[in-house]
């Protein structure tokens, strides 16, 4: 049912109750004039407010409204919106006003396209756009989702107008965090590991083939604060894998512990670790060899694949020759190993190159978790219960510290860990990325009472709507780092307003593709002069609806056409 027919079913039940209660009421008086009258206005108030909020089409002579956008060239147009150029044109504070003043059925944009402001009255018209070249730069910046202490963090986009450049990834300190190639599209992906919880500014430096930057971006980042993931290993023999292991967790702030079995009873590391049910739930992530999955007793085993069900990682990793009855216990959890212990070399996406162990055809419970750059699966995880259970072919994984590519060893075995870790999400209010000074932001599940604390320390009341997600809208003024309150118990979520001038390129170029989407989705008609149907204007229904229910409040009042004064 539409809103019109509903607030139409609406009014028509309130005219028979109104009735109702006029023909009781009026029992003991006599049916005169006046109870006529009341009886007569009732239906034609109710109709005059339908038609003040649904007012009659017009019909509006086709016309086209030219429109001048920020980065119009100098020239006289219809209407001049905010941002575009100083001009003789008028000058309007949105679309939607434009198109109040001078109806039009074309809307005609010069210059760079429209903002988001614009863009939902923009699809109830046909619009003409032809766009400026795409600007020279960063293009698109895809927000990365959140990320903990330790966590990896991954961003890609798009730059335009550089053939054969490189984009680096900086973090708070100026250090270089990541590097990546150009693809030939354009697009890039870069990794980095945030090392510690809270909001900073990191930044995208794009560099053409001489090395030169030619664009920069800042990228706000907000690490969340939470417990550090808690991972063992087991292995059934030391080896340099382990110890490098061991010093990018220390690195990146894991809570980490080992045990190696050196043979006759004798272990190196931790204390080695009881795989009983209690000692298993306080686990986040498990790994363990071939060697230390050969020795795991019945009961053992019993216990970890238990864990397992109850949402802990486990990582089945491989040091070199797996023997037959391990492959044949592997298989039964869905990850298989190809036939032979023959390593391959395998390459990796930024050059890398590992020897590893063959993956066996995937079944369609299984997920890749890393592939060559061939497409080809290379590592692979499955759900388990409430927890995911991983395999892990890579031999030699600590060849790349030594080759001095230790970001890509960090990015392997943090988003190995990441992929299979135990579940801790916790429900946190829907923020974006970044936001813009003076542009809306949209803010989402949230608990009232909420508030935004500007960088001076005002707070800002936001009221959510709990029918569209709980949804608030805030209008930053301020750049810098703004403070979401919300919550039971309150907690504090920090959200990056950037100058109103950040990201002119990415800004520029979503204007032009969001205004060109618009003009594909309503093409403009052929002939622009047709004529077209509009909703009219409301205020003389409003007017009528006033006067009606006014005489309405007097005659029930009045004391014209009744014999006896009316009982309290």
């Amino acid at each position: 049912m539409t809103f019109a027919l509903a607030t139409g079913a609406i009014l028509v039940l309130a005219v028979l109750l109104g009735w109702l209660r006029l023909w009781r009421w009026q029992a003991a008086q006599p049916r005169g004039p006046r109870f006529w009258a009341l009886l007569a206005l009732q239906p034609l108030a109710a109709g005059l407010l339908w038609l003040a909020l649904h007012p009659p089409a017009v019909t509006v002579p086709g016309s086209t409204l030219v429109v001048a956008t920020r980065g119009a060239p100098p020239g006289a147009y219809d209407i001049r919106l905010p941002e575009a150029p100083a001009s003789a044109s008028d000058l309007a504070p949105d679309l939607a006003t434009a198109l109040r003043q001078r109806p039009a059925t074309t809307v005609r944009v010069v210059g760079e396209g429209l903002e988001p402001r614009d863009r939902a009255m923009a699809r109830t018209v046909s619009v003409q756009f032809a766009p400026p070249p795409s600007p020279t730069g960063l293009i698109r910046l895809d927000p990365p989702p959140p990320v903990g202490a330790g966590g990896r963090l991954q961003i890609s986009g798009a730059a335009a107008g550089i053939d054969g450049g490189s984009v680096e990834l900086l973090d708070p300190a100026g250090k270089r965090a990541a590097l990546a190639e150009l693809a030939p599209d354009g697009s890039f992906t870069l990794a980095g590991q945030v090392r510690a919880a809270g909001a900073a500014d990191w930044k995208i430096v794009l560099r053409d083939t001489a090395g030169t930057p030619s664009d920069t971006a800042d990228i706000p980042i907000t690490a969340l604060e939470s417990p550090p993931p808690r991972l063992w290993v087991r292995a059934g023999a030391p080896g340099p894998e382990l110890k490098y292991l061991a010093r990018w967790a220390a690195d990146a702030g894991l809570d980490f512990g080992r045990d190696v079995t050196l043979g006759g009873g004798v272990t190196m590391g931790d204390s080695p670790l009881a795989m009983t049910a209690a000692t298993l739930a306080r686990l986040d992530v498990l790994v363990l060899d071939e060697r230390s999955w050969a020795g795991l007793s019945a009961s053992a085993r019993a216990a970890v694949l238990s864990a397992v069900r109850s949402g802990m990682g486990l990582v089945l990793r491989t040091s070199g020759p797996v023997p037959a009855p391990v492959r044949t216990a592997w298989s039964t959890l869905g990850l298989r190993l190809a036939t032979g212990d023959t390593p391959r070399e395998t390459r990796l996406a930024g050059g890398t190159t590992v020897q590893s162990l063959p993956l066996a055809p995937l079944g369609t419970d299984a997920i890749p978790w890393l592939r060559d750059t061939t497409g080809r699966p290379v590592a692979a995880w499955r759900s388990y219960g409430r927890g995911r259970i991983g395999l892990w072919p890579v031999l030699d994984s600590y060849a790349l510290v030594l080759t001095g590519k230790s970001t890509a060893f960090a990015g392997l075995w943090s988003n190995m860990f990441s992929a299979v870790a135990r579940s801790t999400a916790t429900t946190r209010p829907d923020l974006p990325a970044w936001g813009y000074s003076g542009e809306r932001v949209s803010i989402c599940g949230l608990s009232s009472p909420a508030q935004m604390l500007t960088p001076g320390g005002t707070a800002i009341p936001l009221h959510p709507d709990p029918s569209a997600r709980s949804c608030a809208g805030y209008w930053p003024i301020t750049p810098g780092w703004h403070r979401l309150r919300s919550g039971d118990p309150v907690t504090e979520t920090p959200l990056r307003i950037l100058p109103a001038d950040a990201h002119p390129n990415i800004r520029a170029a979503a204007r032009r593709e969001a205004t060109l989407l618009l003009a594909r989705s309503r093409p403009a008609a052929a002939n622009t002069t047709a004529d077209r149907s509009l909703p009219g204007p409301a205020w003389p229904w409003w007017l009528a609806f006033v006067a009606v229910a006014a005489l309405l409040w007097w005659l029930e009042r009045a004391r014209l056409g009744r014999s006896a004064p009316e009982p309290i």
